[in-house]
C-alpha cells in the first residue's frame, strides 16, 4: 500500500529457531519513504513514535474508559546495498485500519469513536498546551504513525505544524464525553 510519503510492504520474520516454518512466521509491515530522505529521518521518526507511546501511557494512567497503545517501531537497514536501504518495521495490525484524525486538521466524525480524539485533546491539555499528538490512525485503539505538533514548531520533522497544527485540530475537534471526563 502507499500513503502520501511512504509505501508499505507486508513481510514475515522467520524465527531464529524454526527457520523453515513460514506459517508461524510473525507478520510485519515495512515502511519506506517514497522520496529519498536522509538516514536520520528514519531514526527521528522512531523517536517521535516512542514519545507518542509515552503520551499514550500517560493517558492510560488517567484511567480512561478505553486504553490506547502506540506500536513499537524499529528500523530495518540493508547495509549490503550500493545505497543502504531503510525501512520502518512494525508488527502487522489485523483488522480494519482507520485514520481518526490527521496532522492538518482532519477529524473523522463519520466513525463514532471518542477515544482517538480525546487522546489528542488530552495530550494538549496535559502538556500545558506545549504539544499535541495527532494523526491518530490504526485498528481500534492500537495506533501507528502519529505526528506531534509543538508550540515552538521544532522537532518531530516536517509534519510538525506548530501552533497552526494545534489550531487546525481544535478547529475540527468537538469535545466528547471522554474529553469532558
Amino acid at each position: 500500500n502507499q500513503g502520501a510519503m511512504r509505501e508499505c510492504f507486508r513481510l514475515k520474520k522467520l524465527s531464529n529457531f524454526a527457520h523453515d516454518d513460514w506459517k508461524t512466521a510473525a507478520n510485519y509491515i515495512g515502511k519506506a519513504y517514497i522520496e529519498k530522505v536522509n538516514r536520520q529521518v528514519y531514526f527521528d521518526d522512531v523517536k517521535l513514535q516512542m514519545d507518542a507511546k509515552l503520551w499514550g501511557e500517560e493517558y492510560n494512567r488517567s484511567n480512561p474508559v478505553k486504553k490506547v497503545d502506540i506500536f513499537q517501531m524499529s528500523i530495518l537497514e540493508f547495509n549490503d546495498r550500493e545505497e543502504p536501504l531503510f525501512y520502518h518495521l512494525e508488527h502487522f495490525i489485523e483488522g480494519n485500519y482507520v485514520k481518526y484524525n490527521s496532522n492538518s486538521g482532519f477529524v473523522d466524525d463519520q466513525i463514532l469513536r471518542n477515544t482517538p480524539q480525546a487522546f489528542s485533546h488530552f495530550t494538549f491539555e496535559r502538556s500545558g498546551h506545549q504539544m499535541i499528538v495527532v494523526d491518530i490512525q490504526g485498528v481500534g485503539d492500537l495506533y501507528t504513525d502519529p505526528q506531534i505538533h509543538t508550540a515552538a514548531g521544532i522537532d518531530y520533522g516536517d509534519g510538525n505544524l506548530g501552533p497552526r497544527g494545534m489550531a487546525l485540530f481544535f478547529h475540527s475537534h468537538k469535545c466528547n464525553p471522554i474529553c469532558k471526563a
